[in-house]
This record gives structure tokens, C-alpha cells and sequence, in this order.
């Protein structure tokens, strides 16, 4: 196809999970793009005419199951091949990924607890350390955890972010909005 005077094509390739990606589009002065997308032996064919897409994605699979989807607009995205929710980067549906299999490789050596994420065993050791890094600048008091100082703040700003629909009460804490809804107005 040829791309006339203000027309551009493109070509990359990458390497995801030891398959060569390779991605190839065209867009012409008149308004008509396409592209392929090729890994493993399969192709996908993405094709927009005056910016309406006739295929809205391409996608191939990148081995493991995982899928490297492109979007009309060619921003790329991993997709996991059990829920189909998308991600910029494969490392984060890896980690996603093992919501699914239940795997958990981060054990805390002092009580064998294991989990998915190096940063939820990164807290929970400090269970065992006591320590709480996160204090509050305006009484001192201090956390393990900065979402548990960013709730504590709340009581120093008297803000009450959760509003029950039924009756108009507020609330600074979520967890006191659905007690009040199950008691309340069960």
C-alpha cells in the first residue's frame, strides 16, 4: 500500500515471554490506517478508515497464556487469559495472575504466613517488628501502615467523607457507613 506524500508507516518489534512481537502500520493521507500485529505464527489485523475502526483491537498471544492486545490507537496492553482485565506492563498481570492460581511466594520467616505480593509480606512483618514507620505531624501517634495514618488524619480535619444515601448521616470511616446501613436501615 502506498502511503502517498503525508502518509507514515511504522515497524517495531519486542520480545515478550520469549516471543518476537512485531508490529506494522500504515496510515495514509486519506485517513485509512491498518496495522498487524504478529507473534508465535498468528497475526491480527486492525484496519480505521476516517478514524472509525473496522476491527477495534489486534491481539496475539505472547505464550503462557497471555495475550498482548493493541488498541485501535496502537497503545498496547497485556490481558489476562482468565478475567480479560488489561494491564500496561506484563510484570503487573504476572503478579495479577496469581490471584488466580493462589500462588504465594513470599513466606515471613517467623511464622511461615505466606503471600502473592512482596509488599503485603513487607507489612506483615512488621507485626512481628512493631514497626511503625508513619506518624501523624499533628498528635504524634504512629502506624504501620500509611492508609491507617490516612484515616487517623481524618479525625484531626473532622472531614466525613461517606454519606448514608437513605438518611443524609456522615461518616468518616467506610467500614462505620455499612455498619450503620446494616443496623440502620436494614
Amino acid at each position: 500500500m502506498s502511503t502517498g506524500s503525508e502518509g507514515s508507516a511504522a515497524a517495531t518489534s519486542e520480545t515478550v515471554n520469549g516471543d518476537v512481537v512485531d508490529v506494522n502500520a500504515v496510515n495514509t493521507a486519506d485517513g485509512v490506517s491498518a496495522g498487524v500485529v504478529s507473534a508465535g505464527g498468528q497475526s491480527q489485523v486492525a484496519v480505521s478508515v476516517g478514524g472509525q475502526s473496522q476491527v477495534s483491537a489486534a491481539a496475539v498471544s505472547v505464550g503462557a497464556g497471555d495475550v498482548l492486545v493493541y488498541d485501535e490507537r496502537g497503545k498496547r496492553s497485556y490481558q489476562c487469559d482468565v478475567c480479560n482485565k488489561l494491564f500496561n506492563d506484563h510484570s503487573n498481570l504476572s503478579r495479577h495472575k496469581r490471584i488466580h492460581c493462589g500462588e504465594k511466594p513470599y513466606n515471613c520467616d517467623d511464622c511461615g504466613r505466606t503471600f502473592n505480593q512482596s509488599s503485603h509480606l513487607l507489612v506483615h512483618r512488621r507485626t512481628h517488628s512493631g514497626d511503625k514507620p508513619y506518624t501523624c505531624d499533628d498528635c504524634g501517634k504512629v502506624f504501620s501502615q500509611s492508609s491507617i495514618l490516612s484515616r487517623h488524619r481524618l479525625t484531626h480535619t473532622g472531614e466525613r467523607p461517606f454519606t448514608c444515601d437513605d438518611c443524609g448521616m456522615t461518616f468518616s470511616q467506610l467500614g462505620n457507613l455499612h455498619s450503620h446501613r446494616r443496623h440502620v436501615h436494614c
